[in-house]
């Protein structure tokens, strides 16, 4: 299926300011700036740069998320994200 083909997240590091480095399960390492994403529910609450760096893996969703209750769709993060060179 095509949801099972979508890179999940395995590795996230908070780099700085509102920036993500994201190593996904198809070996990729992007870069992932958010601050454009944190104008919008509901990720407001993250417009704030303590909240923002509390993050984790969900590993049943294969993805970010914050401690703060709120996720981000692998999918969106990947086409947000640009290739890093590590």
């Amino acid at each position: 299926s095509r949801m099972k083909d979508l890179p999940r997240v395995v590795k996230v590091f908070f780099c700085e300011g509102y920036k993500l480095h994201v190593f996904f399960s198809n070996g990729e390492w992007r870069g992932c700036e958010m601050s454009g994403m944190l104008a919008q529910r509901p990720y407001q609450q993250l417009n704030d740069p303590i909240a923002f760096r509390h993050i984790h893996i969900d590993d049943v969703a294969g993805t970010v998320a914050w401690l703060s209750g709120q996720d981000i769709n692998p999918a969106i993060l990947y086409e947000q994200s640009r290739p890093l060179d590590v």
